[in-house]
């Protein structure tokens, strides 16, 4: 659960998704410790049928909404959100410029290679 939504967000978004994670796993786990003992109690086995229907929503999300990432390198899930557009080596690019790394290109026969310098 945790890579999937490191996976999926921007770099600069990362942390508050995390922590979004977090706070929701915290606030399922005290509603299955707690709150599921108190519907049980006053319910009876009918609180089984509603936790079902929840859980048959749960997987319906799952399986509509949530995209599949398998089997795809991390420099690729952008185009996923993004859509084919997007330039992942440009974006890269962009983020080490504006933390003062200097790129440049050398020419080679083969694959390009590049020099990183930093100020």
């Amino acid at each position: 659960m945790a890579n999937y939504t490191t996976e999926i967000l921007p770099y600069g978004l990362r942390a508050k998704g995390f922590t979004w994670l977090n706070f929701c796993v915290t606030a399922a786990l005290f509603f299955n410790q707690y709150i599921n003992g108190i519907a049980l109690e006053a319910m009876g086995w009918k609180y089984y049928t509603i936790y079902c229907v929840f859980l048959g929503f749960e997987v319906y999300v799952i399986y509509f909404f949530l995209i599949e990432t398998r089997y795809t390198p991390m420099e690729e899930i952008a185009k996923y959100f993004d859509g084919d557009a997007v330039d992942v080596g440009e974006v890269a690019r962009a983020d080490m410029k504006e933390r003062g790394v200097m790129m440049t290109e050398v020419d080679s026969k083969g694959p390009r290679a590049t020099e990183i310098e930093t100020r």
